[in-house]
C-alpha cells in the first residue's frame, strides 16, 4: 500500500488517493480498492510515471454519493465508489481559458454542488513543484465547477 497523506472522511469510511494512481477507502480495519485513475504499469508509484499513471490529489463527496476526484495530471472526474467507474468531467488537456493544468491540488464542494478546485501551477506538474516553489511565481488559480446535466464518459 503506497500510502498518500490526503485523505478524507465520510460516514465513517476513509477515502484517499495514492502516489501509484489509486483511489481506496479505508472501513474499519478493510482497505478496498476503488479505481485506477490512469494506465496501471509496474512503474506507477515513481515520478516519472505519475502523468500516466495518475496522482489522486483530492476526494470529495457528492450529494448524490459519488466521489468527486481531482488529479493532479489527468483532471477532475466523477467516481461511482461501489463500482469504481469514472466520468471525465474537465480533462487537465483541455483546462480552463485555453490554459491546459499542470498541477491539481484540493478540492470543496458547496451546498449547492458547485465544485470549487486549485490548479497550484499554470508550469510545472506536481512532480517538479519544487520548482514552483523556487520560483516564488504566481501561476495558481482557484477554479469552480458546476456539474453539467451531460457528462463526457471515460
Amino acid at each position: 500500500f503506497k500510502s498518500g497523506f490526503l485523505i478524507y472522511l465520510f460516514e465513517g469510511n476513509i477515502y484517499t488517493g495514492t502516489v501509484d494512481g489509486k483511489l481506496w477507502m479505508i472501513s474499519g480495519d478493510q482497505l478496498h480498492f476503488i479505481t485506477q485513475m490512469g494506465q496501471d504499469v509496474p512503474e506507477c508509484g515513481t515520478p516519472d510515471y505519475e502523468p500516466l499513471c495518475g496522482r489522486p490529489h483530492g476526494v470529495r463527496m457528492d450529494q448524490e454519493g459519488d466521489l468527486i476526484v481531482v488529479d493532479s495530471y489527468l483532471g477532475l472526474y466523477k467516481v461511482n465508489p461501489r463500482t469504481g467507474d469514472k466520468t471525465l468531467l474537465l480533462s487537465s488537456e483541455k483546462g480552463v481559458d485555453g490554459l491546459p493544468f499542470k498541477f491539481l491540488n484540493g478540492l470543496e464542494i458547496s451546498k449547492k454542488n458547485l465544485i470549487y478546485f486549485t490548479d497550484s501551477s499554470s508550469k510545472w506538474e506536481r512532480r517538479h513543484h519544487k520548482y514552483e516553489v523556487i520560483e516564488t511565481n504566481r501561476l495558481g488559480r482557484l477554479l469552480a465547477y458546476d456539474l453539467p446535466e451531460e457528462q463526457e464518459e471515460r
